[in-house]
């Protein structure tokens, strides 16, 4: 079974971009590491690391990159303030204008079957107000789980998922890239006969099978540190919460006709 052929094992695209992928790039240096150096010598080696790819390796590790995920939200929220959705939708934050804003307010409201906070409610009494965004909040995600009707919500759900999961296996990241870096060097100087005197005049016998698990390493170890950032998540976060509170203009009026009846 080829990488390919098991991917497509994961029907569910949510799981699939948002859990898996992030499982995969944080132990595929450790994949290109055992083909490239220790495959051609060692074949049960990789047979055994293909057992374990068809057993549920990344499953596992999928399952561990949405618990660091979720850990790492709960802390990112606080330090935000609260869900990004939940920001959004208060009247003294400005990334939506006040028009729009009470239009979704009045959609809320109506879904929930509350009353929307005012500004100078939400003032004196922000606990109340930050109830009803999260109220609101989770009647929305409700009436969006349609992918096909809401897509874009789907792709920027996903696409915050995806970010989330890579921080937080961020750690497990970059101690991958090290362990795989030093073992490949280490490697390439023993076959090579460097190591003795780091005698040069051997280098020109290195190949590309030697290098890649050593370039690749250090590539991956650049975008952990300097890509994968808490920064990144945020304005996934953004970019979800705007996409899924613009839904509000898509909701039909008999639908929260009814669920304001309920």
């Amino acid at each position: 079974m080829n990488i390919a052929q098991f991917i497509s094992r994961w029907s569910d695209s949510y799981d699939r971009e948002a859990r898996l992928y992030p499982a995969l790039l944080s132990l595929l240096p450790i994949g290109l590491l055992v083909i490239c150096i220790f495959g051609p010598h060692h074949p049960l080696l990789v047979t055994a690391a293909s057992a374990l790819l068809v057993c549920g390796g990344p499953l596992l590790v999928s399952r561990f990159a949405r618990d660091l995920g979720k850990s790492l939200e709960e802390r990112l929220f606080d330090k935000w303030g609260g869900k990004p959705t939940t920001i959004v939708l208060r009247h003294r934050d400005d990334r939506v204008d006040a028009v729009t804003k009470q239009k979704y307010h009045d959609v809320l409201a109506r879904g929930v079957g509350l009353k929307a906070p005012t500004a100078a409610e939400e003032v004196n009494d922000p606990a109340t107000a930050d109830t009803f965004y999260r109220a609101g909040t989770a009647w929305l995600i409700a009436q969006t789980q349609d992918v096909k009707k809401h897509s874009l919500v789907f792709s920027e759900n996903k696409s915050y998922g995806f970010q989330r999961n890579l921080r937080g296996l961020k750690g497990i990241g970059i101690f991958v890239c090290l362990a795989t870096l030093c073992i490949s060097l280490f490697h390439t100087f023993i076959s090579l006969k460097l190591v003795p005197a780091l005698a040069l005049d051997g280098v020109d016998s290195v190949t590309i099978i030697d290098a890649l698990p050593t370039g690749f390493s250090l590539l991956m170890l650049f975008c952990w540190i300097f890509l994968v950032t808490e920064k990144s998540v945020e304005r996934a976060g953004y970019f979800y919460a705007d996409r899924l509170i613009r839904s509000c203009g898509s909701l039909k009026p008999r639908t929260l006709k009814k669920q304001s009846e309920e």
